[in-house]
């Protein structure tokens, strides 16, 4: 679940990406750096590398620099322009998808990859002055070969971001998340009929309540681990809110119905945070596709029925590791 929350925290942030085109940049430029003191230093020949002065190798990287840092504030006003006109053309709820946009990091990995690349080698060139003049010629040709790539990927993104801001496109993308995430959590065929419910909740009040440490909206657990620590105690457990739902801090959290002595903090199985998310939560991925029946978006010829036959043919809801064991049960996603 740990591994689940950091994947799903690395993929809505844009910070990720851009860290390692920067660790990236310092390995290239260091690398190269380092072979054109080598080459220099055996009286190698550089049939490929640049041939110019130190004066015009630094003129050259500092042009790249600024230019780097122009682009890098013209993606981030593009991107702030498209989160905005998202939410007031579709729905807020949806930003969460161009916050995670793959194009958006890289773009931004290779500008600022760039960026950190030229600084690097441009700290590396020395004049004629006082000493033997050096300019990395690989170095310098490879700040080419990165502008020639920035502006690839500066272009590519202005037709990505013009084409992620239509309706259809996004609704497309929530739909297909929410594919994949119901395929992942009940992978049963279509064909299949839903499984009965075989859980029948004791009658009376639970002989341990455990409640929440905290506010939060539950946004993942762990079936496998809590199936475990109900089948060591013997008793069957009940998570109390389901997936997407809030919880104030202090509220019931877990039930436990006969046994349950000696459970210990199960609270760490299942994950709060402050908003919700597809990681296990398939009806945010139909809250979200609703939310394109609204304003503008009523009018597109949208089906979204084919999400709902899916539902309707998949095993009630939960996961593989507690189906069919009277060890485990929760309450139904929010509508």
């Amino acid at each position: 679940m740990r591994l689940l929350r950091l994947r799903e925290s690395l993929r809505s942030n844009l910070w990720f990406v851009p860290t390692v085109g920067v660790v990236v940049a310092i390995v290239l430029a260091v690398g190269l750096v380092a072979l054109d003191r080598w080459l220099v230093s055996t009286d190698g020949k550089d049939l490929f590398g640049f041939t110019g002065s130190a004066e015009a190798s630094r003129t050259i990287l500092s042009v790249i620099a600024s230019s780097m840092l122009t682009l890098t504030a013209l993606v981030f006003t593009i991107l702030i322009v498209a989160l905005q006109l998202t939410s007031t053309q579709f729905s807020p709820r949806v930003l969460r998808t161009f916050v995670r946009d793959r194009a958006s990091q890289y773009t931004l990995a290779t500008f600022v990859g760039t960026f950190t690349y030229t600084m690097l080698v441009l700290r590396s060139i020395r004049a004629p002055v006082g000493g033997p003049e050096f300019v990395p010629a690989l170095a310098v040709t490879g700040a080419f070969g990165l502008v020639l790539l920035s502006l690839g990927a500066f272009v590519a993104y202005i037709n990505h971001m013009a084409q992620s801001i239509r309706v259809i496109n996004i609704i497309t993308s929530v739909g297909n998340e929410t594919r994949r995430v119901m395929d992942h959590l009940y992978p049963a065929s279509q064909d299949e009929p839903p499984a009965e419910d075989s859980i029948t909740l004791p009658q009376g009040r639970p002989s341990c309540v455990i409640p929440s440490s905290r506010s939060g909206v539950v946004v993942t657990y762990d079936a496998e681990l809590l199936v475990e620590a109900a089948r060591n105690a013997d008793c069957l457990l009940v998570l109390v809110p389901g997936v997407g739902d809030f919880v104030p801090g202090g509220a019931p959290l877990l039930h436990a119905y006969g046994g349950g002595q000696d459970l210990g903090d199960l609270r760490r199985f299942v994950d709060l945070d402050r908003e919700r998310t597809m990681s296990q939560d398939v009806a945010f991925g139909f809250r979200l596709s609703a939310a394109g029946r609204h304003r503008r978006a009523g009018s597109l010829p949208i089906d979204q029925r084919p999400h709902h036959r899916r539902a309707g043919a998949r095993p009630a809801a939960r996961l593989p590791a507690a189906v069919g064991r009277p060890l485990l049960s929760f309450g139904g996603p929010p509508g």
